[in-house]
């Protein structure tokens, strides 16, 4: 070893020249480790480096990466490239050196390396992760049950639009997912054979987040899905109160009301706020009403009687409707109306509308009774100028057509103040309840102004526009004779129901104003023990006292108004003004109050007992006096109307004595004058009876229009019996006599029912008088005689009477037995004359009720009646005769049998209709139908429409 080391400074020296030649060349052992590592890849020595971290890197498939690239070195080239595979690509350059690659949608793992200048570099294994993948979605949406609404699926839609509650199961097609994390659930899914599936009701609206991640990657496909809820609305209600035009306690409720979805219930209800009445203080109720609760936007029709609720007057009730919807989800939801105040009117306030209504009402009779006399002065003008002219001109039809339209225009301002009356009139029934004698004679008054526009007037005028219009000169000259007949004969009419309406306006007045006296006694009395049992001063006491004052200050007022209304009548009543007893009460009153100022109560209490007894005195004297000269003038109707009959009956005589002179004597008689002279006397009397009986029937109402009617008709064909007979037309003055004689007939068997009517009321007013009024009973209340009807069967049965005796005397007369006397005739005619007036008023009846036509013609019946009347007048019984009759019976027969029909239908439809709601009056169904017409478009709406639009267009009509 020692001899060996010598040699060491000869190995040093290349030792230390190898070791210079690697540092300086490291490349030159690098051949030695290609041999070594033969299967490695060794780039060609370039004079750069290949600089990048993609070795770094993780792929996500169906993702994008940017792969960077840095050259580093002597020599830059100024391209470079990526070889993915097999697959060659340039890559960008950003600067000298630095270069980039955008891998877009990766798919799979890939061998990677780069070129450039030629050099390679070595090759990068590129891993692609397995991305978590929606492939797709789809969503089934239950919707609430009470929606009505058929599930539906969806599928692959980023926002959704629902109604609150509903349900939405979700179902995700997946793809390398090994969890799913939903905004909505802190847990996350795990989907099964590539498959997810979620269920969720949705409250409100959501934005819905969807995460996914596997093993390699943490954040995979996420999607955001909008679920938009819709919340159920409330519901929505207006309402509109009308009121009865003839009922203080009538109303109409017109309402509409919407929803998105529906309706569960709507409710009307009450509250009693203030009443006099206990057993209804606090009284509330509930009334359900019927709507169609799966129609989302609707009207209601709701009617209020306060009839069963025993409303007096100042009562106070507070109502309002409630609307629930059909919310399943959250609990039907209500919404209400505002409350609504319903006040009735005192007493002070019935009595002044009442007055004003009265006054309204005179107004418009007194204006009628002018225009119809007008109205007459223009028909005979008309009737001159028809007479001097052959032919109609342009002015003469316009000057007709005028007068029918002014004929149209009183009609209507007739009718106007019928309705205002009956409005008057049971508006003050419901809070002053009258007594029903009282009731009866406004009862009677409504149905004798309901009587001025009859049927025949209406047909008169249509008649007349018809031979207006076919230029029918003689016919329209004849049709004007009648009108300007029922023209004077309304004007009568309606001056009669003027004095009998003021007639029945004072004694309501005079009735009311005992009422309130009697009342302010019994007041004053409680007062005055009360007075008495106070000790000293007492301010509360002295109001009440103050009060009664003034309200007998009111009552002096009033008796000076009955006073003035008493003067105003044709026939005033024998009553006192009492203006000492009046001034008594006063000084008495005064007296009170001022001995309560200074406490003196026990002589203020005797004072308030003074007047208490001097106001039941002037309650009971104008009791007495009023029931007195209401006595008198009944008694002296009674006497006036028996003489007219009797004049009747004379008149009658006289008249057919007249005729079978006329009859035996020739034109060129000396007795014709003598005749003349007799039939002008007739004339006269029947005059005088027609004034008497105008008078009279200005004081009673019993009494028929059909009687004032029946005079002027029979003073009518005397005055055309005169013409006739001073142009020596005796065969025309005849026949105009006859009809004369037949009123006589039929105006005697009116006044005879007339005359049993007054009798009867007569007696029935004896009997109550001394009874307090409430125990007075009507003549035909339900104990007593009751007017009945007039009705086919028993019609029936007076003609087949009559038709008997006839039979019997055509029988007779055929055996030789002689021709049945002017009497038995006479006897006869008035018998047909009373039949067919039962059959016109029954006619009549069911006009007015609205069953015109119900039994059959009627008229036709009446017709043949007429001409049977007139066979019977003149002496006529012969096969004709009795044709007629059996013509007639057969009619009767067939009458009876419609009504026996009819009775049947009514009979059901009222046990049909015992449950069903009050027909709705014909104004408001018009409003109910132009309300439905508003918003019929709204059912045309497409149901194509997001809800969003549909809910503008509903708010839209709903204005």
């Amino acid at each position: 070893m020692k001899n060996n080391l010598k040699y060491v400074k000869y190995a040093l020296l290349p030792a230390l020249g190898l070791l210079f030649v690697l540092l300086v060349s490291p490349g030159f052992k690098e051949s030695s480790v290609r041999v070594v590592n033969y299967q490695t890849y060794f780039e060609i020595q370039a004079p750069f480096q290949f600089i990048t971290d993609i070795a770094d890197k993780k792929a996500v498939q169906n993702e994008n990466i940017h792969i960077p690239l840095h050259l580093s070195g002597d020599q830059i080239p100024s391209d470079a490239y990526i070889v993915l595979g097999e697959k060659r690509y340039k890559m960008r350059s950003e600067q000298t050196g630095q270069f980039y690659y955008e891998m877009n949608n990766i798919q799979k793992s890939e061998k990677v390396h780069f070129e450039a200048g030629g050099f390679s570099s070595k090759e990068y294994d590129l891993t692609t992760s397995l991305k978590p993948s929606l492939l797709g979605y789809s969503a089934t949406l239950d919707y609430p049950s009470y929606l009505g609404l058929a599930n539906e699926t969806v599928r692959n839609i980023g926002e959704i639009t629902i109604p609150q509650g509903t349900v939405i199961s979700w179902s995700f097609d997946t793809k390398n997912i090994d969890e799913v994390i939903l905004s909505t659930s802190d847990k996350p899914l795990i989907p099964q054979r590539d498959k997810l599936k979620f269920s969720k009701k949705f409250m409100r609206s959501t934005l819905l987040q969807v995460h996914t991640r596997n093993k390699e990657v943490a954040q995979g496909d996420s999607v955001f899905y909008q679920v938009n809820v819709i919340p159920d609305e409330f519901p929505q209600i207006a309402v509109e109160r009308k009121s009865d035009s003839l009922s203080n306690k009538v109303f109409y409720f017109l309402g509409e009301i919407s929803d998105d979805h529906g309706f569960s219930q709507l409710q009307f209800h009450y509250r009693f706020t203030k009443t006099k009445n206990k057993d209804n203080q606090n009284k509330t109720g509930s009334i359900p009403i019927q709507i169609d609760k799966g129609l989302e936007s609707q009207t209601f029709y709701h009617y209020w009687s306060l009839d069963a609720l025993s409303v007096q007057a100042e009562d106070e009730i507070e109502y309002y409707f409630t609307v629930w919807d059909n919310d399943e989800v959250n609990g039907t939801k209500p919404t209400k109306t505002a409350l609504g105040t319903y006040k009735a009117p005192s007493a002070e306030e019935i009595k002044e509308q009442t007055e004003e209504a009265n006054k309204e009402i005179k107004s418009s009779m007194a204006g009628a009774q002018a225009e119809a006399t007008e109205l007459q002065k223009e028909i005979e003008s008309i009737e001159r100028m028809l007479t001097e002219k052959k032919n109609l001109d342009w002015n003469d039809k316009k000057k007709i057509q005028d007068l029918l339209n002014k004929q149209k225009a009183l009609e209507e301002k007739i009718r106007s103040a019928v309705n205002k009356n009956l409005e008057k009139n049971n508006k003050e029934q419901e809070f002053t309840p009258q007594e029903e004698q009282m009731l009866e004679k406004q009862k009677r008054l409504e149905e004798l102004m309901d009587e001025v526009l009859d049927e025949e007037t209406k047909k008169l005028m249509e008649k007349i526009q018809q031979l207006l219009d076919e230029n029918r000169k003689e016919d329209l000259q004849k049709a004007l004779d009648d009108f300007k007949f029922n023209e004077k004969e309304m004007s009568k009419e309606m001056d009669r129901m003027l004095e009998l309406f003021k007639e029945l306006e004072l004694e309501k007045k005079l009735n009311e104003t005992i009422d309130k006296l009697k009342e302010l006694a019994k007041e004053q009395q409680e007062l005055a023990k009360k007075t008495e049992d106070e000790k000293g001063k007492n301010e509360a006491l002295e109001k009440q006292q103050e009060k009664l004052k003034e309200e007998f200050e009111k009552v002096k007022e009033d008796i000076k108004d009955i006073n003035k209304k008493n003067a105003e009548l044709e026939t005033p009543l024998d009553i006192s003004k009492q203006k000492e007893k009046q001034e008594e009460v006063s000084d008495k009153m005064n007296d009170a109050q001022q001995k309560q100022g200074k406490g003196k109560n026990k002589e203020a209490s005797e004072s308030m007992e003074d007047a208490a007894e001097e106001m039941k005195e002037m309650a009971e004297q104008m009791q007495q006096e009023m029931e007195e000269s209401f006595e008198e003038q009944q008694e002296e109707d009674y006497n006036n109307l028996r003489q007219i009959l009797e004049n009747l009956v004379l008149l009658s005589f006289d008249q057919e004595g007249v005729i079978d002179g006329f009859k035996a004597n020739k034109r060129y008689s000396p007795k014709y004058i003598e005749l003349a002279q007799r039939q002008r006397k007739i004339k006269d009397e029947t005059k005088m009876v027609e004034d008497s009986l105008l008078a009279l029937s200005k004081r009673n109402p019993e009494i028929s229009s059909f009687v004032n009617e029946e005079v002027a008709k029979i003073n009518d064909n005397l005055d055309k019996s005169l013409e006739y007979l001073g142009e020596r037309y005796t065969n025309n003055a005849i026949v105009t006599q006859q009809y004369a004689m037949m009123g006589y007939n039929n105006l005697a068997l009116m006044l005879t029912e007339s005359l049993d009517q007054m009798q009867q009321q007569m007696k029935a007013q004896k009997q109550n008088k001394g009874k307090p009024k409430s125990q007075c009973k009507k003549p035909g209340d339900a104990k007593g005689k009751k007017q009945k009807k007039p009705n086919a069967n028993a019609i029936k049965k007076m003609q087949q009477e009559l038709a008997k005796k006839m039979s019997e005397l055509e029988k007779g007369q055929k055996q030789g037995k002689g021709k049945p006397g002017s009497k038995e005739f006479a006897e006869m005619a008035a018998q047909q004359a009373a039949i067919r007036k039962k059959l016109q008023e029954l006619n009549g009846q069911l006009q007015k009720e609205g069953k015109g036509g119900s039994l059959g013609d009627l008229k036709k019946t009446e017709d043949l009646m007429d001409q049977l009347e007139e066979d019977l007048y003149n002496k006529r019984l012969n096969s004709q005769t009795m044709q007629k009759l059996n013509q007639i019976e057969i009619k009767l027969s067939e009458h009876e049998r419609a009504e026996r029909e009819q009775e049947q239908d009514d009979k059901r439809s009222s046990n049909e209709g015992q449950d069903q709601q009050r027909p709705i009056p014909p104004s408001i169904q018009k409003y109910l139908d132009e309300k439905k017409k508003e918003t019929e478009l709204l059912r045309s709406v497409s149901p194509d429409l997001q809800p969003y639009y549909q809910k503008k267009v509903k708010e839209y009509f709903g204005q």
